[in-house]
């Protein structure tokens, strides 16, 4: 006679936490599941037991901690290198190919929002 082990899997929609056998745990961790709650199919993510090996706890214990009061680190934790250049003619220069952001020392907050923005959706269409 075998017994079932089980584990918490928590729904990504309402929040609901529910328990499944634990063979169903996949390599990322997340699983569709019927939710008892929202009536459907939806993700869950399973929550494993203390101990357990998590390449993302792991990765996320490696990187280096973000500071609210830098406003570069907005930048810095998209993956990109930022150097500061005292005498750079724009506020902040994307060297895409390279994940390199020049800015200046003066740089405003709109300008590294600015920046974010053409990281994430890249640069404006032009029309000719």
């Amino acid at each position: 006679m075998s017994t079932r082990t089980e584990i918490d899997a928590l729904c990504c929609t309402c929040g609901n936490v529910r328990k499944v056998a634990r063979y169903a745990t996949t390599v990322t961790h997340n699983r569709v599941l019927v939710c008892r709650t929202c009536g459907g199919r939806t993700m869950h993510a399973l929550v494993l037991p203390s101990g357990v090996c998590d390449f993302r706890e792991r990765e996320n214990e490696t990187k280096p901690i973000r500071s609210a009061d830098d406003p570069l680190d907005a930048l810095r934790a998209l993956g990109v290198i930022v150097v500061e250049v005292e005498e750079l003619a724009v506020a902040v220069a994307l060297v895409r190919r390279l994940g390199v952001i020049l800015v200046s020392p003066d740089v405003s907050a709109d300008d590294i929002a600015d920046a974010v923005d053409l990281l994430l959706l890249g640069p404006e269409p032009t029309t000719h």
